[in-house]
This record gives structure tokens, sequence and C-alpha cells, in this order.
């Protein structure tokens, strides 16, 4: 799903998994922008794309089941034709909706910055701008923002990798994000 806007290089194969160190999600009326420090994907291929809370609800059941050997805040988000973008997260196997999250070690270092510059009702150009801003905050060498949207009157997505740092040569960055 995500490699035909994913940037040049190697990409991941179905179901493997690159990490990374800081992760955000932010949802704005119509979309959802994810966010990271580093490429961390994973991928697996349906017939059709899941509902987002589907999606949330598997992960909260991994959370809830393994609740006493994994202790982590998990993230899903996501846009679906229903509901639009969302952002959920998970602990200990509760499930809650939200308008944004970080994760990942690097998410210590991006706590102050977050509560200071969230506002809710933000546009898709102000969450772009506070995702790449979050992530690079923590002065990695390569960013990845995805944003995924619902268009004007279609049943499209629209993916956008934007890449920052001067060690994403495997990327094709877009004007906004240099």
């Amino acid at each position: 799903m995500l490699r035909a806007g994913a940037p040049t290089g190697d990409l991941p194969r179905a179901g493997e998994v690159h990490t990374g160190t800081t992760i955000m999600a932010v949802e704005f009326d119509g979309g959802v922008v994810m966010g990271s420090d580093s490429r961390v994907s994973a991928g697996i291929e349906l017939e059709e794309p899941p509902l987002v809370l589907a999606a949330a609800n598997v992960v909260r059941n991994i959370s809830y089941k393994y609740r006493e050997d994994l202790s982590a805040h998990l993230m899903v988000a996501g846009w679906d034709q229903r509901e639009g973008g969302q952002v959920y997260g998970t602990l200990g196997g509760m499930l809650t909706r939200q308008p944004f999250a970080i994760g990942g070690s690097g998410s210590t270092y991006i706590y102050g910055y977050v509560d200071a510059a969230y506002k809710p009702g933000m546009s898709p150009e102000e969450c772009r701008r506070f995702t790449t801003d979050a992530t690079s905050t923590e002065r990695r060498v390569c960013g990845y923002l995805l944003r995924t949207q619902k268009r004007e009157n279609q049943n499209q997505r629209v993916h956008e990798y934007m890449c920052t740092g001067e060690r994403s040569r495997s990327c094709s960055p877009l004007p906004s994000c240099s």
C-alpha cells in the first residue's frame, strides 16, 4: 500500500519491520499525518483496507493478551472511508482515540515541544509542520513524514513521503520539506 508513494531505495518487504526511535501521528479534519525520525513500516496485503478502528482493536487485543510482558504504549493511525483520519493509543488492553500520539525511545525528548505547540483544529499544513518540527527537534539525521488524506469529492488517499536531514539521499524530498 505504501510502496507506490514511498521513496526510492531499500523498501521493507511485507511483514518486515524497520524501527524508528521517535514516531508520531496527528489527526486533522479529513486525514492524519504520521511522522518518524527514521523509516518505520511494516506491511501486509489484504483484499481491501481494514477500518482503522478494526486494526486498533487487533493491536489492543495483543496489548491486553501480553500485558504482563509488554509494557508499551502502542499506537495505530490511519485513514478509512468511514471515519477519516484517526489516531488510537493502547496501553495494557485499553484503547483510546486521541488527537495525536507520540512514541518510541526518542519521544521523551519532544514531550515539551508537543505540549506547547499542539493546537486543536490544525490544518493539514500545520499538522505537517508540527510533525516535521517535532521529529527534527530530536536532531536525528533523517526524517520521514507520511500524510494520508481524503481528496475533495473523491475516495482517494494522498500519500506524501517527505525526507529531512543530510543523509536521506535515497528519498525524493518535496520542496516544502528541505
